[in-house]
């Protein structure tokens, strides 16, 4: 081979590996944003409860309940 050729061909390795890592890091991403939208619609949901049932009940009540600490559910309430 020339080294031309030998250039061309170290050219194209390097840049197949730079777009395989571009491919790991755009799934890597999507993975973590699907990671986070599950997080924040846990998030709102409990956020939801426990606003609908602090019409009926204490923030001490849905804290021993709910199995939620006392003071995410006055952070709720707060919030909401």
């Amino acid at each position: 081979m020339s080294a031309m050729e030998i250039n061309s061909l170290e050219e194209d390795i390097k840049s197949a590996r730079i777009a395989g890592a571009l491919m790991r890091s755009e799934e890597k991403g999507k993975k973590e944003g699907i990671k986070e939208g599950i997080k924040e619609g846990n998030e709102s949901t409990e956020k939801e409860f426990v606003l609908k049932l602090l019409k009926f009940m204490s923030p001490e009540e849905i804290s021993d309940k709910l199995e939620i600490p006392l003071d995410r559910v006055y952070e709720i309430k707060n919030s909401g």
